[in-house]
C-alpha cells in the first residue's frame, strides 16, 4: 500500500534500509541521504552526505554495495565509511578510507569485508570490529572469487564462483573455513533466515535456480532446489518466506 512520498531525488528501490524511525538510502551519485520515517505518510529528508562534504561516497552503482546498518551505526562500502546514527540530522563521521575492502555486511560484533587476495588468486574475507573499527587478528583465505556474503550468529557465509563457503566466526581471533559446497552455477545473492540459507544463481539458458539450505554442525546441508524465471536473481526472507 502507498503511504507517503518524498521526491525530487534518485533512490534505487532495493538499496532502502529500515533502522527503527530512520531511513537510510544509497543512491549511486549523491551520496548517502538520511530520511525521517516516523511519520510514513510525511517522508523527511533530515541530511544527506555526499562528495560535496569531501567523502568518498560518489560512485557507479556497479561499484558500490548497498548500505550495512548495524546496532546505531551505518556503514557504506565505499572504502570504509561509517557514520553514527545516533545523532541523525548530524550523523558523525566514525571511520572513512579511501579504497580498500568492499563491505559486505554486518552483525552486532563484525563487519565483514573482501578485497582480492594478495597473490591474485580468489579472495580475502576481513573481519573489522564493530565499534572500535580494528581489524581481526586473522583474515580467511578463500580459493575462489567472492561475490556475496552475509552474517549469521557465529558464522559468515559468502557466495563464490564456484558455490558456498561457510566460515566460523565463533573464535574472533581465528576466523575459519568450516564447511564448502560446490554449486553447478555461482550464486548471485545469499539472503538467510534462522539457520536456513538461500542463494539464488542466474542458472544456465532460461532457467535460473534457488538453493535452500540448513545449517547444521557446522555443515551446509541442502535441503531443496526451485526454478526460476531467467533473471530473477534478487532474494529477501521475512519470517516463514523467500521474496
Amino acid at each position: 500500500e502507498h503511504i507517503g512520498y518524498l521526491g525530487n531525488f534518485s533512490l534505487f528501490d532495493e538499496r532502502l534500509y529500515l533502522d527503527e524511525q530512520t531511513i537510510m538510502g544509497a543512491v549511486s551519485t549523491v551520496g548517502l541521504h538520511v530520511l525521517d520515517a516516523s511519520n510514513p505518510a510525511d517522508l523527511r529528508l533530515i541530511r544527506k552526505v555526499g562528495d560535496a562534504d569531501g567523502l568518498p561516497l560518489n560512485a557507479y552503482y556497479d561499484q558500490v554495495k548497498d548500505p550495512v546498518v548495524v546496532d546505531h551505526y551505518t556503514i557504506r562500502a565505499a572504502g570504509l565509511v561509517v557514520f553514527d546514527l545516533n545523532s541523525p540530522g548530524n550523523p558523525p563521521l566514525v571511520v572513512s578510507t579511501h579504497g580498500g575492502p568492499t563491505v559486505q555486511d554486518a552483525n552486532s560484533q563484525f563487519v565483514f569485508a573482501t578485497l582480492p587476495a594478495s597473490n591474485g588468486a580468489g579472495s580475502e574475507l576481513m573481519l573489522i570490529n564493530v565499534g572500535d573499527w580494528t581489524l581481526s587478528k586473522k583474515n580467511v583465505d578463500i580459493s575462489s572469487f567472492i561475490i556475496d556474503v552475509v552474517a549469521m550468529d557465529g558464522y559468515a557465509v559468502a557466495g563464490t564462483s564456484d558455490g558456498l563457503v561457510l566460515i566460523s566466526t565463533a573464535d574472533p581471533d581465528n576466523p575459519h573455513v568450516v564447511d564448502e559446497v560446490t554449486l553447478p552455477d555461482s550464486p548471485y545473492e545469499i539472503a538467510v533466515e534462522g539457520d536456513h540459507i538461500f542463494a539464488t544463481s542466474y542458472g544456465t539458458g532460461t532457467q535460473g535456480r534457488l538453493y535452500a539450505f540448513v545449517l547444521h554442525d557446522d555443515s551446509l546441508r541442502l535441503a531443496a532446489v526451485f526454478d526460476l524465471p531467467v533473471g530473477q536473481a534478487h532474494i529477501g526472507v521475512e519470517p516463514g518466506w523467500v521474496i
